[in-house]
């Protein structure tokens, strides 16, 4: 995954995580006791640190590089890395790396043979390892003295050390198993607040589910009887507009047929004058020719 992780970030033009690759790939390889292949990452990881001027990244080679040469028993190469690390490195700028510098420099001397000052860097760098709440470099350092003291042949110190580096061990991973169960605990109880909290939240989207379905009956019931109401309202509007309507008419009709009655009695009245007028006439017409027949005769 390092490997694959190096082209994307030199697409993306992040160096530095291209150096921290070839590191990891050094270290992995240091482990392995590929001790060539190891120094070709370093050496890759060297150059692209040194191109950003990064002074934490080169110094951390330094240690690494070092360690390497330590394996393969280069004890002077070894100590000239890790010297190279000590000149930039202070306590108060990068603590970790200054104490890994340190004891790992002692480590180196004692290899040398300079006893006395490899345990004053061995006790300088555990205590500041310690002080600082580095439990697993205090661990590594353990082992250091460990190893120191089997070069010495003092077994009885050797085997102190060893026991102390054992339940250092043991208290790291109890630590360390302490705060994963804590961590683990946190994590349940915040799923279970979570869990609480999504139930009171159905609970109340529930309840105002139900709170909107009776507002939207009450609703429906209230739109349903005003417009039954209005509509009602409307046809009685109309119903009496229309009877009025309809009385109108009717008494328009009535004035009509009382004038079309005056007409007609009118009229019946002027025909019975004529006729009586025709009558009178024909009977003065009769009545003259009457008289004059018996005139002549």
């Amino acid at each position: 995954y390092f490997v694959r992780s190096i082209p994307f970030n030199r697409k993306s033009n992040n160096l530095k995580n291209v150096a921290l690759a070839y590191t990891k790939l050094g270290i992995i390889e240091m482990k392995h006791e590929n001790f060539d292949s190891s120094m070709v990452f370093f050496n890759e990881s060297y150059k692209i640190n040194e191109s950003l001027e990064d002074v934490v990244g080169i110094n951390n080679l330094h240690i690494n590089t070092g360690n390497v040469y330590l394996k393969k028993h280069e004890y002077k190469k070894a100590l000239k890395k890790f010297e190279l690390a000590l000149e930039t490195f202070t306590l108060n700028s990068y603590p970790r790396g200054y104490i890994t510098a340190i004891s790992s420099k002692g480590e180196t001397l004692a290899k040398l043979g300079m006893n006395k000052q490899a345990l004053v860097l061995l006790d300088s760098s555990y205590n500041m390892a310690k002080a600082n709440g580095y439990y697993g470099l205090e661990m590594e350092l353990l082992d250091k003295y460990h190893n120191y003291y089997l070069e010495l042949k003092d077994y009885k110190k050797a085997i102190t050390y060893q026991s102390a580096y054992y339940k250092s061990r043991y208290s790291i991973l109890s630590l360390q198993n302490k705060k994963d169960i804590a961590e683990l605990r946190m994590i349940y109880e915040r799923e279970e607040d979570q869990a609480r909290i999504l139930t009171l939240t159905n609970e109340n989207l529930e309840k105002d589910l139900e709170l909107r379905k009776r507002t939207n009956q009450r609703n429906i019931y209230l739109f349903s009887t005003a417009g039954i109401v209005l509509i009602a309202f409307f046809v009685f509007i109309f119903l009496r507009a229309k009877s009025k309507n309809d009385n109108y008419l009717a008494m328009q009709r009535i004035r009509q047929l009382e004038k079309d009655k005056k007409l007609i009695s009118a009229q019946f009245l002027l025909e019975g004058q004529e006729e009586e007028r025709k009558r009178i006439a024909k009977e003065l017409h009769d009545g003259l020719e009457t008289a004059v027949s018996a005139f002549h005769s």
